[in-house]
C-alpha cells in the first residue's frame, strides 16, 4: 500500500481548534478584543468629554474600535512597544488597567465588564487609564505569572517614561491567585511609590493596613484555589468512573456525548455534559497506518512523524518522532483507558 494513497485530512482534523503558539497563550480572541475596545471607547468618551475634545480619546465608532483592537494584539505580541502619543500640556494623572478571566467558576466578569468597572473607577479617583496601558489575559490561570499581558503591565506601571501612577484591577485574584507573587507584586508597588487598587475587593495599597490584608488576601487565593481543585478532582473522578473521557482525546478519537441506556445525555457535577471517546473516521485510518508502517514495513518513527507531517494528521505540522512513540504506546489504542492508578477496559 503506498503512502499517497490517503487522503490528506483537512486542518483541524477532528474538529480541533487550532492550538496557539506560546506567544498568543492567553491573547483575547478577535471578538474578545473588539469588545474590550468597545468598552474603552464608550466609557472613555462618556467619562472625559474634554479628553474627547482635545483629541486624546478617539470617537467611538466601530473602525476606531477596530484600530485599537488590533493596536492590543500587536502590543501583547510584542509587535509594538508600549508607548504613550499625549500632549504635551495635558495635566492628567495616568492609570493602567490590568484584566484577567478564566472562567465562569472563578470569576463571572468577563474583561469587559471588568474594564468598565475599572474605568469608572479611575474616574471617580481623576485617573485617566489609556488604551496604551490596558492589558488583559483570557482562559489562563492565575495560578502562575507566565501570562504574557500580565507580565507587560507590570513593566509598563514602574516605566518612568510613563509615569502612570496606579494599577486598577478587578480584586487580588485577578492579578495573582498564587500568595507568594501577590506579595510580590505588592512588594514591587510599594518599592517604585505607585498604587494597587482592586474595584470589587476594595484593596487599596494606600492604606496603612494594606501590608496586613494582601496576606489575608494572599491567603483566601490560595484557599480558593485548594477548594477548586478538589471540586475539580471529585468532578474528574466521579466522570472517569462512569465510563466519561477525561482530557483530549487521542488522534484517531473524537468526543460524544454519552447517553444512558434510555437514550438521555448523562450529566456530571453542576449538570456538565459528559464526553466520551468515539472512533473518529477521519484520522484513525492514519493511527492504523502508523502501526502498520511500524510493525509491517519497519519505518520508524522519524519516517512515520515526516509522513504525518506532510498529509498534517490531525490538522498538525508538528509531529516529533518522540510523539509517534507515545502514539505507538498508547494503551488507548489497546483498548485500556487510563486515569491517574484507575483504569477501564473498553
Amino acid at each position: 500500500m503506498a503512502d499517497s494513497v490517503l487522503p490528506t485530512p483537512a486542518a483541524g482534523g477532528n474538529g480541533r481548534r487550532r492550538r496557539r503558539s506560546k506567544e498568543e497563550r492567553g491573547l483575547p480572541d478577535d471578538d474578545s478584543l473588539l469588545a474590550l475596545a468597545t468598552v474603552w471607547l464608550e466609557c472613555q468618551n462618556r467619562l472625559w468629554p474634554e479628553l474627547v475634545a482635545a483629541g486624546v480619546i478617539p470617537a467611538n465608532t466601530p473602525e476606531n474600535a477596530k484600530s485599537l483592537a488590533n493596536a492590543f494584539k500587536r502590543r501583547f505580541l510584542g509587535l509594538d512597544p508600549v508607548r504613550l502619543a499625549l500632549p504635551s500640556g495635558l495635566k492628567v494623572e495616568l492609570a493602567a488597567s490590568y484584566l484577567r478571566y478564566s472562567d465562569a467558576n472563578s470569576n463571572p466578569r468577563s474583561n469587559a465588564q471588568q474594564l468598565q468597572l475599572q474605568l469608572e473607577k479611575a474616574r471617580q479617583h481623576n485617573r485617566f487609564i489609556p488604551w496604551e496601558l490596558v492589558a488583559a489575559d483570557a482562559a489562563v490561570t492565575g495560578t502562575h505569572d507566565e501570562r504574557w499581558g500580565y507580565q507587560l503591565i507590570k513593566q509598563v506601571i514602574i516605566d518612568v517614561s510613563i509615569n502612570a501612577s496606579t494599577l486598577y484591577i478587578d480584586e487580588i485574584g485577578r492579578a495573582s491567585r498564587d500568595a507568594v507573587e501577590a506579595l510580590s507584586l505588592g512588594r514591587k508597588l510599594q518599592d517604585n511609590e505607585k498604587l494597587l487598587i482592586g474595584v470589587s475587593d476594595g484593596f487599596d495599597l494606600s492604606n496603612p493596613f494594606s501590608r496586613m490584608m494582601l496576606h489575608v488576601y494572599a491567603m483566601m487565593q490560595d484557599w480558593f484555589i485548594e477548594q477548586l481543585r478538589s471540586k475539580v478532582n471529585r468532578g474528574m473522578n466521579d466522570a472517569f468512573d462512569l465510563g466519561a473521557n477525561i482530557g483530549r482525546p487521542p488522534t484517531g478519537y473524537k468526543l460524544v456525548p454519552m447517553r444512558d441506556k434510555d437514550g438521555n445525555k448523562v450529566l456530571g457535577r453542576d449538570s456538565a455534559e459528559l464526553k466520551m471517546l468515539a472512533i473518529d473516521e477521519q484520522t484513525c485510518r492514519y493511527v492504523e497506518r502508523a502501526f502498520v508502517l511500524y510493525t509491517v514495513k519497519k519505518k520508524s518513527a522519524i519516517y512515520i512523524a515526516r509522513y504525518f507531517n506532510r498529509l498534517r494528521v490531525d490538522g498538525r505540522t508538528n509531529w516529533a518522532p518522540s510523539q509517534i512513540v507515545k502514539l505507538l504506546r498508547r494503551l488507548t489504542y489497546r483498548g485500556i483507558k487510563t486515569y491517574r492508578m484507575s483504569k477501564h477496559v473498553i
